[in-house]
């Protein structure tokens, strides 16, 4: 039996349509598809390219599909303005790099051709990524056993990186007989219980590799994760205007000396002179307190920059909406670094700058307060915590208003064309209410 959709016939309101999931009521009282969504063989409503989904849930636009809940053109398409997905350059004739699509890692050969970049091969009309390059989602990871972590493509947790394109089981916790056997590993050894272990001055970290202490050996900084720590010579060590207390931090020098800036000091573990600056100490520019990140002169003392706050008396650390470089560099808990902005965690809700609560929306409640921690929620019949009415759920954790729903400031109307006035959304100037959740350009 086939089954009969509700679009294009009367209701009064959203329910009275069969999927209000995917349809409203007009102001014309007829069903329609939302705005983020496009009617298919006048049956059904389906997400528009860059619009929301759910799961395995078919998209709209032809060569997109559903990833990371949102609707995006599959590997060897790419976004056209018109909303199309478009085939990308790949093997296409070319005269400079910028004729290729370096979104998705093609370059201009010798021959004029678009190809691959270095460290990403080809399948499917795609460049795939080895170890270590760019990815935006694990999609794009093509070595087997890895993943995108931090935007690069990485060997996921148990595994180690033998070469650009290899990912192998990690030697840590197996069984051993020398040295050799666990060289996989950086900065792992043979214990004399037989098994692969971490040596000293370093931990094991997701089962498969090896971090330094301060005093651990290292490449890079990128090895050092103590906060205000870089490589030095190979080792891990605490930057300039900090010593370290034990192995696990780095300490400005003048918290814990007490003394004042510009203050030489000889420490006689770290061969040098310290020029001492620490955050509430005296400067002159924000060039006095560059030892710590993200820090700045202001009335002559030096404190953290706007969007940041001080952590363990030692770092300034970004703020919800702030810019951040790693994953777990955000210093509000329960946040995390997304494309390089600091943002709560899923089923987490905003609720300041350095605030992230637990969202309830879906949650079982008795009154209304059961609710209380998401705003513009309310405890349906059905018992459960849900977006009071005129307001729309997004993200999975937070409800934001549309048309004549409660708000504070434009950012928050969820309809586009809509602002805020008198503490509710309203369509702006030159635009009509279509709906409750659309405003149309005034015909004149």
């Amino acid at each position: 039996m086939c089954m009969i959709t509700s679009l294009g016939t009367v209701c009064k309101v959203a329910s009275d349509c069969d999927d209000d999931y995917r349809f409203e009521c007009s102001k014309d009282n007829i069903c329609v598809c939302k705005e983020n969504f496009e009617i298919l063989n006048n049956s059904t409503c389906l997400p528009k390219l860059g619009k929301a989904c759910w799961n395995n849930e078919k998209c709209f636009t032809e060569n997109a599909l559903c990833v990371d809940s949102k609707c995006q053109c599959k590997l060897g398409y790419k976004a056209a303005l018109n909303g199309t997905c478009i085939d990308s350059m790949l093997g296409k004739s070319c005269e400079i790099d910028m004729d290729c699509d370096d979104l998705n890692h093609l370059r201009c050969s010798d021959h004029k051709v678009c190809i691959c970049q270095i460290y990403h091969v080809t399948q499917i009309s795609s460049c795939f990524s080895l170890l270590y390059r760019f990815c935006d989602n694990d999609i794009r990871c093509k070595v087997n056993n890895s993943i995108c972590i931090d935007n690069l493509c990485q060997c996921r947790n148990g595994y180690v990186a033998d070469s650009p394109s290899i990912c192998l089981p990690s030697p840590l916790g197996r069984n051993c007989t020398s040295d050799f056997d666990c060289e996989k590993e950086l900065y792992a050894e043979c214990s004399n219980a037989g098994i692969c272990v971490c040596n000293e001055n370093h931990v094991m970290k997701n089962e498969s590799r090896c971090e330094p202490f301060l005093g651990g050996r290292c490449y890079d900084n990128e090895s050092c994760k103590i906060d205000n720590s870089a490589c030095i010579e190979n080792k891990c060590q605490c930057n300039l205007g900090f010593m370290n207390t034990d192995k696990y931090r780095c300490l400005p020098c003048g918290y814990i000396f007490n003394i004042s800036l510009n203050t030489l000091y000889f420490n006689n573990r770290m061969h040098m002179l310290l020029i001492l600056a620490s955050l509430g100490k005296f400067c002159q520019d924000s060039f006095d307190c560059d030892n710590i990140w993200h820090m700045k002169c202001s009335s002559n003392i030096c404190i953290c920059k706007d969007n940041h706050s001080i952590v363990n008396f030692a770092s300034c650390m970004p703020l919800l909406g702030a810019i951040c470089m790693f994953q777990d560099s955000c210093a509000s808990n329960n946040s995390i670094c997304v494309d390089h902005e600091c943002q709560c965690l899923p089923t987490f809700e905003r609720v300041s700058k350095d605030h992230c609560v637990p969202t309830k929306l879906g949650n079982q409640c008795k009154t209304y307060s059961d609710c209380g921690e998401v705003k513009h929620t309310k405890c349906s019949d059905d018992h459960e915590c849900v977006c009071a009415e005129n307001h729309i759920i997004v993200n999975k954790a937070t409800c934001l208003p549309l048309l004549d729903g409660f708000c504070t400031n434009d950012s928050l109307c969820f309809v586009k064309n809509s602002v805020c006035i008198n503490n509710a959304c309203h369509c702006q100037d030159g635009y009509d209410p279509l709906s409750h959740n659309q405003c149309i350009a005034h015909v004149f």
